[in-house]
């Protein structure tokens, strides 16, 4: 029962690990998108962040409110 609990254990902390580099990862191509302009794609880089990671979800609402603010400035020039 030991070797069970202890792989359970392993198994639980790794697949955290794996969801944080992953949110990390899609938030960082999220912010490379938006940097070049490709709103769309940035948008959804970030709704795949808030996927990986949901009690992050304030951070990435406020990432997807700046690119839809860079989209409403682009409609207004």
């Amino acid at each position: 029962m030991k070797p069970l609990f202890t792989f359970l254990i392993v198994v639980f902390y790794s697949s955290l690990a794996f969801a944080q580099s992953s949110y990390g990862e899609a938030i960082r191509q999220g912010d490379a998108a938006l940097r070049r302009g490709e709103y769309k794609t940035a948008i959804k880089k970030y709704f795949a962040a808030e996927a990986f990671d949901p009690s992050k979800k304030a951070t990435v609402q406020a990432k997807v409110n700046a690119a839809f603010d860079k989209i409403e400035a682009l409609r207004l020039e």
